[in-house]
């Protein structure tokens, strides 16, 4: 199995795009990390992301939502 890791950064969002349009996964996961427990008061600081495609190439990313000033773009770009 091949594994692709990377940490996204704004100027990315075109890469994750042509990726995600042209590679067919096969199975997918996300999660994100937050400062807490509470579901209105906590942020969230970081979103992982990754999946498998048909080839068994395994795709892993990190995007820090600290420092992402646009960060709804890429959770609207992997949804």
């Amino acid at each position: 199995m091949e594994i692709f890791r990377k940490h996204l950064v704004a100027s990315d969002l075109p890469y994750l795009r042509q990726l995600l349009t042209t590679t067919k996964a096969s199975v997918a996961a996300f999660d994100t990390e937050a400062d807490g427990l509470d579901i209105i008061e906590s942020r969230p600081f970081l979103f992982q992301f990754g999946f498998i495609n048909d080839h068994d190439e395994l795709y892993a990313f990190a995007v820090d939502l600290e420092e992402t000033t646009n960060w709804r773009e890429f959770i609207n770009v992997v949804s």
